[in-house]
């Protein structure tokens, strides 16, 4: 069964689109269409995780820019495991943790920062996987709100 997802961001529902059409007849697409997919994903809003299939911790890798700013205690490489904060690790890899184990996207909606300050995004996990279909690969899209 597919999961049905709520997407307000025309840019990310473009994503969506896409991401949908690599995965053909199979439910995610496979890890070798992610150099395909990037080009059409990649920015300074993206962050993905890589879940080794040994029994390895997953990492993060290629995070955005602006996703530093946004979340300092992550950074390329870096295991999930590793994250000082136990409130950003919780917040930060949990999305990846249930989309890597229902093997479907998920869009969300939240806020980074505090009171005044803080910044309300809508963020877009897509998986990928291999011949197993086991996910390997996590890339989450985010799309931050105008202001502040």
């Amino acid at each position: 069964m597919v999961k049905w997802i709520d997407i307000t961001s025309p840019t990310l529902r473009k994503v969506h689109q896409i991401w949908c059409e690599m995965r053909g007849d199979a439910l995610i697409p496979h890890l070798k269409s992610y150099n395909t997919f990037l080009p059409v994903a990649h920015n300074d809003d993206t962050i993905c995780a890589i879940f080794p299939a040994q029994s390895g911790s997953p990492a993060f890798r290629s995070v955005g820019v602006n996703l530093v700013y946004y979340f300092p205690d992550v950074s390329d490489g870096l295991p999930f495991a590793q994250i000082k904060s136990i409130v950003a690790r919780t917040a930060l890899t949990v999305p990846f943790h249930e989309v890597c184990n229902n093997r479907q996207p998920d869009c969300r909606r939240a806020k980074v920062g505090g009171g005044l300050n803080g910044r309300s995004y809508e963020q877009l996990l897509v998986p990928f996987g291999d011949d197993r279909l086991r996910v390997c690969l996590v890339h989450a899209l985010f799309e931050f709100s105008a202001g502040q």
